[in-house]
């Protein structure tokens, strides 16, 4: 120890590399004599240190695997080094794995652990998330082959993920994910996401709930759906926040990935104040389906905005709702004899829907709205677009009932403009 700094590099080398006597030297000039190798490109001799060095990470002694554990944990630092050598870089993840897997003592674990994170950013950081995945991977499975289940092990595995995906290197992370062709960061990106668990859904959350670029919150979206219901936490989370745009993208998402358990917690945004948002959360509850959303959209036919009338009946068609066929008969009845453009389209929405449901309660309505009602002092009748959507309804059911309805219609119906747009429209349907 005395000699150490007078000894030439080959002697250093000799020595450290001679028995047990690497663990006779202090733990610093182990390190800094490793950082000199490796500062000065002598890759092969630093790897024979660091090989020898790593036996005291699995000795019987505490002591001595804390002071190697902590040494390790210094070299793993050293990732960002220009033109740190991968075999370095393997060799680090092979030795820190093994004693990830094995280590007993959670404090000397710690040290381990954050080695273990040096290793993994190392990749994220130089672009390549997958490789990062598959060491983590790989991590996983010597833990289960190497020791039994501990609740510090689990704990330390739930520790590490945070630091990974702490905001500053999510930061880093979505960059990458914004210069990515999509289709490759299905593969590259978002394995390592998923990876990060809640850590990672939290982060992807928080981003969405700031970003400004319509594209990159696409992007962004797309992830999210990729980890399945990790993500449901953050955004059900997120349907408290007080700006709109939070809340309708947590919507969509949630849409995409959740199931009819959580419409209870959707519930609250079909009253919020901005019209987008509910439009989001009508949707969002149709996609998940069940009886849960039938109950949850049926009561909003009485709504008054048209954008949102056309989303719940697109929604309830979607489910097949049969439940829903009083409530949009009503809707027609309330829709006058000569509709607004806007109240129109809603209406011509309803009553192609009432042709998707197939409900047979619906043919007298319809056959009422297609027929020409004629009496001593008038001719009446519906709009033209009303009475072809109703004819088009009625052709859906596909019955000899709806059959016999259009039949008497056609053969009432005076020779002219309006005959001729019911016989074309009823030719569409048998084609």
């Amino acid at each position: 120890i005395l000699n150490w700094s007078t000894l030439p590099r080959e002697a250093k080398v000799a020595k450290l590399l001679e028995g047990e006597r690497i663990f006779e030297m202090p733990v610093e000039k182990v390190v800094a004599f490793l950082r000199e190798l490796l500062e000065g490109g002598r890759t092969l001799e630093f790897l024979r240190i660091l090989r020898h060095f790593s036996k005291g990470l699995f000795v019987p002694a505490m002591a001595r695997r804390a002071s190697v554990a902590g040494a390790f944990e210094q070299v793993a630092d050293w990732v960002e080094i220009p033109g740190m050598p991968v075999p370095a870089m393997d060799e680090l993840m092979e030795i820190l794995g093994r004693a990830w897997g094995g280590e007993k003592d959670p404090n000397v674990h710690q040290a381990i652990s954050r080695g273990v994170e040096h290793v993994i950013w190392f990749w994220v950081q130089g672009g390549n998330p997958a490789r990062a995945h598959t060491l983590y991977t790989n991590l996983q499975d010597q833990v289960t082959e190497m020791s039994p289940p501990a609740p510090w092990k689990d704990r330390a595995t739930i520790d590490l993920l945070g630091r990974l995906g702490s905001p500053e290197r999510m930061g880093l992370l979505l960059n990458q994910l914004f210069h990515t062709e999509k289709l490759e960061a299905t593969s590259k990106i978002y394995p390592y996401l998923r990876m990060l668990g809640a850590a990672g859904a939290q982060g992807l959350v928080h981003r969405l709930s700031e970003e400004t670029d319509r594209g990159r919150r696409g992007r962004l979206a797309d992830a999210l759906k990729s980890f399945g219901h990790i993500a449901e936490g953050p955004l059900l989370e997120s349907l408290m926040a007080p700006e709109w745009f939070v809340v309708r993208n947590a919507l969509n998402v949630l849409g995409e990935i959740a199931d009819s358990e959580r419409i209870p917690d959707l519930l609250p945004s079909l009253g919020h104040e901005d019209l987008r948002v509910v439009a989001a959360a009508v949707r969002a509850i149709g996609r998940m389906g069940g009886r849960q959303a039938e109950s949850a959209l049926v009561p909003m036919l009485a709504h008054r905005d048209t954008d949102t009338l056309l989303e719940v009946i697109f929604a309830l068609g979607e489910l097949k709702s049969k439940n829903a066929v009083p409530g949009l008969i009503e809707l027609l009845q309330s829709g006058g004899s000569r509709p607004k453009p806007a109240q129109a389209k809603i209406l011509e929405k309803a009553i192609e829907t009432l042709g998707l449901l197939g409900s047979t309660s619906a043919i007298p309505f319809l056959e009422e709205l297609l027929a020409r009602r004629r009496s001593f002092f008038r001719d009446s009748r519906q709009p033209l677009n009303l009475r072809v959507a109703a004819l088009k309804a009625l052709a859906a059911f596909n019955t000899e009932e709806a059959q016999l309805s259009i039949e008497r219609a056609i053969a009432a119906e005076p020779k002219g403009s309006e005959r001729d747009a019911l016989l074309e429209a009823l030719s569409q349907t048998l084609v």
